[in-house]
This record gives C-alpha cells, structure tokens and sequence, in this order.
C-alpha cells in the first residue's frame, strides 16, 4: 500500500493474551531497518534482533527498503511493553521509529479515554533534548476528577537512565497506585498507595499506575532527571463530572 502520514511515536499496537497476532513492518526508507519487540516474550526469530535472533538455518534478517518483515506472537500476559528500531539505532530511534505495545487481558476492553500512554524518547536535534509523546512541549490533556485512570510510563531514551516521572496538583504530590512494572502485573503487596514523586523508569523500563484525580484543577505530570532538571511538563486539565461522565 502507499505511504501513510508518518505517526512520531508510531501507533500504540493493542493485543490481548491468547490471541495470535501478527504484525507486519513495511520499509518504506531508503536503509535497511529492523523492529526490536522489547520485553515481549517472543520466539528469538521475531524478536527484531538482525543477524543474530533466529535459530539454525533462519536467521533475524534486516528488512530491506521496499522489503517487509512479519513479527507473530501469542502473549502470555498482559503488560506494557514497546516496540523499537534494532537497526542504526540513535539515528532511526531518534527519528521516531519506537512506540508502545499494549497486552490486555481476554476481553478487556480498550478505552484510550482511560487507560493513557506516555512515552519518554530523544529527539533528533543537535542536543537530543528528551520528548515525550514525541514533544518538548505536549498540548494539554483533559481527564475528569473521579474517573479511574491507568497511566503507562515508557523509558525509550537512549541516554536517560533514571528519568522520574511525577504527578503534582499546586505544586504538591498526588497519590497513585503502582499496578505494573515492566509487562507483569504487580502483587496485592505492592499495589500501594504512594506519592506521585519521584517514580525513576530507567531506559528500556514501564511503570503503570492507577490514578483517580478527586477534584478538578490544573495538574501536571513533570518529566525530570535525578538530579532534578525538568525535561518535560504535561498539563492536565481535571474537569468536574457531569451528570452523563458518571453515568
């Protein structure tokens, strides 16, 4: 098929577990390239590794411009994970070949009104200045207090171990509950209510998080190092319920 508009990151891909799924990478850029499915549990032949996945006789190949490459999974577990270029890496992933890979359990829904994806990438300027959602300065995003949300933190930078994502109301810390890490669900021990400060996801790292906001205001999920320095601040905009939202 024709080339499409190019999405910076690429689509959030939905499965759920059980279910065989394919999916197929088209090259449509003039060098070759590969697609790494990371902290999928995946056949080593699929997993996007070029030249060295596979097993005897059927090596990972690159896909060559004009070429395509079928990845096949069946997920054992729901879970954030991500897709990324294995292939030329800092100058391909900078472009924007990454995004997120998303396992639900059989039958559930999605609902991307709740259940929101944040990934934290490098750009491709001369500084590589951090992204997230592919933006230095990300419009506003709107929720609605009393709603539950599932918020899906995605470390895909190449240089930014220990980035810190936090979520402040006036400047102050909300609460949150841990739910994930790294595609697996954590235990009932875990799942604590804790501040929304100071969470680090380190690179090639996921957190999920439960989120109900209690009131409307303006809230800001802020993006730092560890020592601090702000890379990016997200606006989110609480409104109240409506009469049809609690419905």
């Amino acid at each position: 098929p024709p080339a499409g508009p190019i999405a910076w990151p690429g689509p959030t891909l939905i499965t759920w577990v059980g279910e065989p799924t394919g999916v197929t990478v088209v090259n449509r850029i003039d060098e070759p390239t590969q697609v790494h499915w990371h902290g999928l549990e995946i056949d080593s032949y699929f997993d996007g590794v070029a030249g060295i996945g596979g097993y005897l006789g059927a090596t990972t190949p690159a896909i060559l411009p004009g070429d395509s490459f079928e990845m096949r999974i069946t997920p054992p577990r729901a879970g954030t994970y991500m897709y990324h270029t294995h292939f030329n890496d800092i100058r391909q992933q900078s472009a924007g070949l990454y995004g997120a890979f998303v396992v639900l359990d059989p039958g559930q829904p999605w609902t991307p009104e709740t259940d929101r994806v944040w990934i934290l990438s490098t750009g491709s300027d001369p500084d590589m200045l951090p992204l997230l959602n592919g933006s230095r300065a990300p419009d506003p995003v709107a929720m609605t207090a009393g709603v539950l949300y599932r918020l899906r933190f995605i470390n895909i930078t190449l240089f930014n171990a220990g980035a810190e994502f936090r979520l402040l109301r006036d400047g102050f810390p909300v609460l949150w509950r841990a739910v994930g890490k790294d595609g697996a669900a954590l235990q009932p021990r875990q799942r604590t209510m804790r501040l929304a400060d100071q969470t680090s996801v380190s690179v090639g790292e996921t957190m999920d998080f439960e989120f109900r906001p209690s009131e409307p205001g303006d809230y800001h999920l802020e993006v730092r190092s560890p020592v601090g320095e702000l890379f990016v601040d997200q606006r989110i905009d609480v409104v109240a319920q409506t009469t049809a939202t609690a419905q």
